[in-house]
């Protein structure tokens, strides 16, 4: 953190298995703004009421002497059961906290059925990618699950897909039955398996690109030719790599997302 001046943001994005952390300079309106620092921790930890100030100083060069500078905390979360113990373990840095959620201010207007259900990251995705493209949007995130979110080009958030992830679908297929391994999930080098691992890597790695190409494919239909496409998460690189899908990989799609949410409630405060 070689600037000393300025105020910053604290963006925090909870998925069911890990949490992405980014700092960000404000009040920056960079189309595509990047964080000062990023930083991943389990979202396990948070079960506990875990002290964070070492991890925001070891990872994200976030020490007491920068907390004064902080004047706001954006957090997207999908695991509500951890959501009190996650606040109280931020209270130390005594900045505003703000979960996300389908009623906060926004530029992307919800049409789903019932607005309550869409996960906090679906929404803040949603911004991120209407902040990037004048146009419809699909954003494909990698996570736990796999979700396939459509913005209208009018930017109305209108609904989407789940799937789920490719790691848990290797899980399960372990789990729930008697003979077949656990795998490491690599691209393998043929279609045909010649023994078990390979085979179920096949399986996996070949099958998700499909579901992925499928879906998009179907939601080009609805949504238009012209329709952009944004990636993010762990797996997207990997999954994606040499297939003919036009995509955008933005691995921080969803911090910068939290970053433009920000934006839009400062500004409610201010008209």
């Amino acid at each position: 953190m070689r600037n000393k001046s300025g105020s910053l943001l604290l963006a925090i994005d909870v998925g069911n298995t890990a949490t992405n952390v980014g700092l960000f300079r404000l009040p920056s309106r960079s189309k595509t703004p990047s964080p000062i620092s990023t930083g991943i921790l389990g979202t396990d930890q948070f079960r506990k009421k875990r002290n964070l100030s070492s991890f925001f100083k070891n990872t994200l060069s976030l020490s007491p002497s920068h907390y004064s500078r902080l004047r706001a905390i954006m957090i997207s979360s999908v695991v509500p059961h951890i959501e009190t113990n996650l606040k109280q373990s931020l209270l130390f840095l005594n900045a505003p906290i703000t979960f996300v959620s389908a009623r906060s201010p926004s530029t992307v207007s919800v049409r789903y059925k019932i607005p309550s259900e869409v996960g906090a990251d679906r929404i803040v995705n949603a911004r991120a990618a209407a902040e990037l493209h004048s146009g419809a949007a699909i954003v494909i995130d990698f996570g736990t699950a796999t979700t396939f979110d459509c913005l209208s080009s009018r930017h109305e958030f209108l609904g989407g897909v789940i799937a789920p992830g490719i790691v848990i679908s290797a899980q399960a297929l372990t789990q729930r039955t008697a003979k077949l391994p656990p795998v490491t999930l690599n691209k393998p080098a043929r279609i045909l398996g010649r023994n078990t691992v390979e085979c179920i890597q096949s399986g996996l790695y070949h099958g998700y690109r499909g579901l992925v190409k499928e879906i998009v494919a179907r939601l080009l239909e609805k949504l238009g030719n012209r329709t952009r496409v944004f990636t993010t998460g762990g797996q997207a690189r990997w999954i994606l790599k040499g297939t003919a899908l036009d995509q955008k990989n933005i691995p921080h799609l969803t911090l910068m997302g939290l970053f433009f949410l920000w934006h839009d409630l400062a500004s409610k405060r201010n008209s």
